[in-house]
């Protein structure tokens, strides 16, 4: 795409505007002009950006077409991007930009609303399998402890694919990956060819027992569930133990395991 040149003056003459054109624009040259027109700026999130800014993933900001003596351009979409590239290099650092056929408030709400509506989001599940690719090191070892025991990562449900990539994440970072390696083992051991056996609440509620008490017998979780309850019916009484005692269905499935695992054990060695 090529640069056009535009009136700075009397914007309405740019009415045969054929955009968009990516242009380069000093940071000082921008600004949320019509507040009205975008949502209110997050300080903690241009921060955020600063830390981890790296240019091959800025993108382009989305800018009005210049307005006024000084051309400035009103930010359509990007204002955080801005404020943080500021941060790092100050207010005549080049930013690249595209340019949107907007004058008026009106047009760039509309724009706005377009752009973040339209803009389709990436799943948890490809972004987990594309941070697996780029080698990040706590993706990469979920991944690796998951093919481990059997499972694939992916988005359809079948008794071999983990759906549930926020609850491996979580239960890595908060147990380790010799609790998860056990979670899946325990759930790849009793229930094979259960879709839901991996659903996030019972991956979280077997890796929380399982975090809670390390030195119990593996064996007798086993049997104990297999002989009493279906993941379906796990999660059905963690659903109706989480309505009566409130918290999460995960710590509520963590909480029937242990009634299940003491059933029938001799008060002493019972698990409290």
């Amino acid at each position: 795409m090529t640069v056009k040149e535009v009136s700075t003056e009397n914007p309405a003459e740019n009415s045969d505007w054929g955009g968009p054109n990516i242009i380069w624009v000093a940071a000082s040259k921008l600004s949320v002009v019509w507040i009205e027109s975008q949502q209110p700026a997050k300080k903690g999130w241009s921060k955020h950006i600063a830390d981890r800014f790296d240019w091959q993933i800025f993108g382009l900001l989305s800018v009005s077409l210049p307005f006024g003596k000084d051309g400035i351009r009103h930010i359509i979409d990007g204002q955080n991007r801005r404020s943080a590239a500021v941060q790092l290099f100050g207010p005549d650092v080049m930013l690249p930009c595209q340019e949107l056929n907007a004058i008026e408030p009106v047009e760039a709400a509309r724009l706005f609303d377009q752009l973040n509506t339209e803009r389709r989001g990436v799943s948890a599940v490809d972004k987990f399998l594309v941070r697996v690719t780029a080698q990040m090191p706590v993706e990469t070892a979920v991944h690796e402890i998951v093919r481990d025991n059997g499972y694939k990562i992916g988005p359809n449900a079948s008794p071999d694919m983990i759906r549930a990539v926020s609850a491996l994440l979580v239960l890595y970072r908060r147990t380790g990956p010799d609790t998860l390696n056990r979670t899946l083992g325990v759930l790849k051991d009793i229930w094979p060819d259960e879709v839901i056996a991996t659903d996030a609440p019972i991956l979280t509620g077997v890796g929380t027992f399982l975090a809670k008490y390390p030195d119990i017998d593996i064996e007798r979780l086993k049997s104990r569930l297999e002989e009493e309850v279906t993941p379906s019916r796990l999660l059905a009484r963690g659903r109706g133990r989480r309505d009566n005692e409130g918290g999460s269905i995960g710590a509520n499935v963590a909480a029937i395991i242990t009634t299940i695992y003491n059933r029938s054990l001799p008060a002493s060695t019972r698990l409290v």
